[in-house]
């Protein structure tokens, strides 16, 4: 090109001496120019569609990434129950590659009542729209059955038209192993404990602990009056002193009779003599003593009248010998009874052992649980910024209490010459969907502001709102956030504002401003509305407030009702004068105390910030 204009200036030059063709110059230089100035707009449009494009993929791939390093299982499908996508660890748990399973029915890999109940499940799912932690069995490549909690969502288009299924699934077989065990082996030792003749009970800290029916049959006392009753209760006051001694010998480990009889004393006022036989264990982790009563009350008063014959007719041998006879005799049925019962208690002792290893390994499955969840959260720690950005600058507090162990709310901070950036956001959901947005947040929120004039943050909204909807533009269009950003021109004392559903309070020692948000979120809304730009004069010492609706919106009190936000301005009005570490500490134990027993509503997050 620069050739050529050149030739047209010489040309010029050559021949300026004749005036038409001077003219036919004039025109030809102006035709070049109008071509080039099309050529750099066109190229300017292209690289506009390019950078669009470019975007767009970059939101797809920070959503594919994000799934595909989840460890818990994810798939969605289309509307007649193909496959569309399934993560990678879905693919590892059920042995498949992902080119076997793309397109294929879904119902293929359930069995057992899920497959059976299949067609019945995915009608529920497509008229309620979603299903929640519905138990199923899955079939791995090589048959082995895998047990999974199913979570279940429909998407829509534009249109409100269901498009397809996105499902979590998190695998649940161990659980349900040791399940099965634990409730086989509790069954054998019901069937041992409600079954035995003897009275068999637990005594762990001096207290009964637990007691079998026959318990109640032979001493006279109810279950529900021998529980946590002192044991020593029930003896008689000449054998008590006895009874306790044993029973903390026994405790510390000493060798003692494991064998030997005492009185009890009725509820009636009656005394029995019983025969017992004990043995240390571990009743809930902690030291216990296993204990068998056999009422001997028969066998005592006929001991004692075979003695009193005994006495009386010691003339008699033949008689002396029968009855010597008869006690021997029936001390050996006692002695074999005796050695039954040793061998039972063993029994129910390495019953109860076993018991304790599978409540171990039940514990162990739901730490691997907690673990995962435990991954998600330290990977969204790793992407929310840190109040490190206005450390030194500004006197601040954040009280920050997820719901769950993963948070849908996210607060972010930037420092940029004299303007100083604040957002507070609270995403669609909470637990692990909702920390899943707040990563695509805070991605996003960095993305904008790389471009934006920060005295604008409505348009900073405006840019977000288009982001998040090219990113669910195919599904899941109730997903989004609700934002507000706050920017301060410390040398102009002026705070730019700009809120989706969001509002913010100035306090100026006991005066108070309420600035309302725009009535929109970020994502699909069917009254879309622009987001609007409020500038705000500040002055030194005025603190802002910016908060998720978690504290605004949690049930308590004598009442069960809201806490709302009028409650809570008057408490940060009170306490304005104080520190804002002892603002913080004030306002966390107002939460907990309103709380109290009730369960956390949601995410809670609020920044309050000394504007100087």
């Amino acid at each position: 090109m620069q050739a050529v204009i050149q030739t047209y200036i010489l040309g010029y030059f050559a021949f300026k001496e004749t005036p038409e063709m001077l003219l036919t110059i004039v025109i030809v230089l102006l035709l070049i120019i109008i071509l080039v100035l099309l050529a750099l707009l066109i190229k300017s449009k292209i690289k506009q569609v390019n950078t669009k494009t470019t975007n767009t993929k970059n939101s797809d791939e920070i959503l594919h990434n994000l799934y595909n390093q989840s460890p818990i299982m994810m798939h969605s499908i289309d509307m007649h129950g193909k496959l569309l996508y399934v993560n990678d660890y879905w693919l590892k748990t059920l042995g498949y590659s992902r080119d076997e399973v793309i397109n294929n029915p879904s119902m293929n890999y359930y069995t057992g009542t899920s497959r059976k109940n299949y067609h019945d499940i995915f009608e529920r799912v497509i008229t309620q729209g979603a299903i929640h932690d519905l138990e199923g069995e899955m079939v791995k490549k090589d048959g082995t059955i895998v047990h999974v909690l199913l979570t279940a969502e429909v998407t829509y288009d534009k249109r409100n038209v269901p498009v397809q299924i996105y499902s979590i699934l998190m695998n649940i077989t161990e659980r349900k192993h040791i399940e099965q065990e634990l409730s086989e082996g509790k069954h054998k030792l019901d069937n041992i404990l409600n079954n035995a003749a003897e009275a068999i009970f637990v005594i762990q800290n001096e207290r009964v602990q637990y007691a079998n029916p026959a318990t109640s049959k032979i001493l006279g006392y109810s279950i529900e009056q021998l529980f946590n009753a002192p044991f020593q209760s029930i003896i008689h006051a000449d054998d008590r002193e006895m009874i306790i001694q044993n029973y903390r010998k026994r405790m510390a480990g000493e060798k003692l009779e494991q064998q030997y009889c005492f009185r009890v004393v009725r509820p009636s006022g009656d005394l029995i003599w019983v025969d017992i036989n004990a043995v240390q264990m571990a009743w809930n982790r902690e030291p216990a003593i296993l204990v068998f009563l056999m009422d001997m009350t028969e066998r005592k008063s006929h001991d004692d009248m075979l003695v009193e014959q005994a006495t009386t007719l010691r003339e008699k041998a033949e008689i002396q010998e029968k009855l010597n006879k008869e006690l021997r005799n029936k001390n050996k049925e006692l002695d074999d009874h005796q050695e039954e019962l040793s061998d039972y208690a063993e029994e129910l002792k390495a019953v109860l052992e076993e018991i304790a290893v599978k409540n171990e390994r039940i514990e162990r499955t739901n730490q691997d649980m907690k673990d995962s969840i435990e991954y998600a959260r330290i990977i969204q720690d790793a992407v929310l910024q840190t109040t490190d950005e206005i450390n030194g600058l500004y006197d601040h507090f954040v009280l920050y209490i997820p719901k769950d162990i993963v948070s849908g709310d996210f607060y972010y901070f930037k420092k940029t010459n004299n303007l100083t950036m604040f957002a507070v956001a609270d995403c669609t959901g909470h637990g692990v969907p909702g920390g899943f947005l707040t990563i695509l947040g805070v991605n996003l929120l960095q993305e904008v502001i790389t471009k934006a004039d920060l005295t604008k943050p409505h348009q900073m909204l405006e840019d977000m709102r288009k982001k998040v909807k090219n990113v669910f533009r195919f599904s899941r269009h109730h997903d989004g956030l609700d934002i507000s950003i706050c920017v301060h021109d410390q040398q102009a004392q002026k705070l730019y504002y700009a809120s989706a559903n969001m509002p913010i309070v100035i306090i100026t020692g006991d005066k108070t401003q309420k600035f309302m948000p725009t009535p929109n979120p970020i994502g699909y809304y069917i009254s879309e509305i622009p987001f609007e730009l409020q500038e705000i004069n500040t002055m030194p010492g005025d603190t802002l407030y910016m908060l998720s609706d978690g504290i605004k919106d949690q049930f308590g009190g004598k009442s069960g009702k809201k806490y709302q936000l009028k409650n809570l301005i008057k408490l940060l009005v009170a306490n304005n004068h104080k520190t804002m570490a002892e603002q913080k500490e004030i306002v966390f134990d107002e939460y907990k105390t309103w709380k109290g027993s009730e369960m956390q509503l949601d995410d809670i997050t609020l920044i309050g910030v000394k504007l100087d």
